[in-house]
């Protein structure tokens, strides 16, 4: 992934109960980057879904807390939008999710703690896409050595119909035997000896 610093987004959407306070947290940001004020959380989830943030900025005020933090996570969890929470002044709480930025704060510092959870949200779907393809790699793996395993030793073929003798101990056609086996598909064709060979059987038209 790209290590340099990621550029400032330009869908930002922002929620809190304070509407003044909004006004003000906009006015620091590029103009036309705000996609919306919401001052709820189930606005906000209206606006998500049909403005598409980058970034969602959660502005907690004093008891606001836990609802706070379980509105952020859950966006992490169920959207594609990422989430900085801004907490009031003092102690930092438990359970603080890294994306979060205590106030007060420098329009600087909040422009870099923007950019760098929409740089960490790509980079958490980066890595959950790497571990879905990992996951389907060890699955497919799995069933390539089942299938393997299920022709485990030789195969009895008859030397004129080249039919094989099956679990059942009768005799099966190779090209069913590996379709019910191994979910092999086949196809039907004429290699360039047979071909020669029948033309030349058949004679001149």
């Amino acid at each position: 992934m790209n290590t340099q610093t990621p550029p400032t987004p330009d869908r930002i959407l922002l929620v809190g109960s304070d509407g003044d306070g909004l006004e003000n947290l906009a006015g620091k940001f590029p103009g036309g980057s705000i996609v919306g004020l919401a001052a709820s959380h189930r606005r906000a989830l209206d606006l998500i879904e049909s403005r598409r943030p980058q970034v969602v900025v959660i502005d907690s005020h004093p008891g606001e807390f836990d609802t706070s933090r379980d509105f952020a996570l859950g966006l992490g969890e169920h959207s594609h939008a990422a989430f900085l929470l801004l907490l009031p002044e003092g102690p930092p709480p438990e359970g603080l999710p890294p994306q979060h930025l205590i106030k007060p704060f420098l329009d600087s510092e909040l422009a870099m703690a923007v950019r760098m959870a929409v740089y960490c949200r790509a980079r958490d779907a980066e890595v959950q896409r790497c571990q879905q393809q990992v996951m389907n790699l060890q699955r497919d793996l799995a069933e390539t050595e089942q299938k393997l395993a299920a022709l485990g030793g030789l195969l009895s073929l008859c030397t004129y119909c080249h039919h094989t003798r099956n679990e059942a101990g009768e005799w099966e056609a190779l090209h069913h035997f590996l379709s019910r086996r191994m979910g092999v598909a086949f196809s039907h064709g004429v290699c360039e000896r047979c071909r020669d060979e029948q033309c030349a059987e058949s004679g001149p038209p």
